[in-house]
């Protein structure tokens, strides 16, 4: 028969026992969507993600240890329907629109930065390129029979309305899962121009062997701005307890420097003078007044 001194033994490491577990249950999951748009985000074979927004998730996830976190691959269709679902969903860059805002908490700061959207096209394809060099994006997606590439989801800020107009009226228009598809089209003369923002461009014609064949130009209607992407969840009880959480610690490792070492290391090297002018306004400035 036990004695009194050790059943008390046993019953106080049943019950730390049993409180552990209860935390660890008592932990809600919480995902992180992402999908293969390099260097936003990366997909690998074995079935995680690098890239910017993966580094900014686990710097975040690291200080918000009471949510067990899940990194997922979902298409951005996927990811805006899991939106309207109310599912405890983590977004991350996303673009504030006013049809998004009905749906989404952002946090009060952006998460990361990119600039206006260039055209991509093949090298001697001069049909829409002005005598400065900047590509007539209007002009080009006016243009029935000038083949327009494009991923579904992607957001094309000032020109969504042509590009809208121009996937379904026009019927020259080739969609793809990812920029590096395209890429490959635009190699092969199966389309003949696409949009991508400056780091995924840049990214993605350094990381193939089609350097030779393919040249990034600026727009002609859109100078080169920033573009802020912010962390959203849905509207929903869960959603507002959890971005009040993401403001705090996304303040925090901006003002440790961490955030901004992430968002450089991935930002080409001719983009570093848009990079400190901008992310001292979007970021450093914006701190002070939140």
């Amino acid at each position: 028969m036990l004695s009194d001194k050790r059943l008390s033994i046993i019953i106080s490491l049943f019950l730390y026992v049993f409180g552990l577990a209860a935390k660890v249950q008592a932990k809600s999951d919480v995902y992180w969507p992402y999908f293969n748009i390099p260097p936003l985000s990366i997909s690998h074979e074995d079935g995680h993600f690098t890239g910017i927004g993966p580094e900014l998730g686990v710097l975040l996830q690291s200080q918000m240890p009471d949510y067990g976190h899940q990194t997922i691959a979902a298409s951005p269709l996927k990811i805006f329907q899991s939106v309207r679902e109310g599912r405890n969903w983590i977004l991350s860059g996303v673009l504030k629109t006013p049809s998004r805002e009905e749906n989404l908490y952002y946090t009060k700061l952006p998460c990361r930065m990119t600039w206006t959207i260039l055209a991509v096209i093949r090298k001697g394809d001069g049909k829409y390129l002005n005598s400065n060099g900047q590509f007539r994006a209007k002009a080009a997606l006016s243009d029935s029979g000038y083949r327009f590439g494009y991923v579904k989801g992607i957001d094309y800020g000032d020109l969504e309305s042509l590009v809208f107009d121009h996937i379904h009226s026009k019927g020259r228009a080739f969609s793809s899962n990812d920029f590096d598809k395209l890429m490959e089209l635009l190699a092969l003369e199966r389309i003949d121009f696409f949009f991508a923002g400056p780091l995924i461009a840049d990214f993605i014609l350094s990381d193939s062997n089609l350097a030779e064949q393919i040249d990034i130009v600026p727009c002609l209607e859109i100078p080169v701005k920033p573009i802020y992407g912010y962390y959203a969840v849905p509207k929903t009880e869960w959603g507002r307890k959890v971005i009040a959480e993401i403001d705090s610690v996304l303040e925090s490792v901006i003002r440790s420097g961490e955030h901004r070492k992430i968002l450089q290391r991935w930002t080409p090297k001719q983009f570093n003078a848009f990079f400190e002018r901008d992310y001292k306004a979007g970021f450093e400035d914006a701190l002070t007044k939140n």
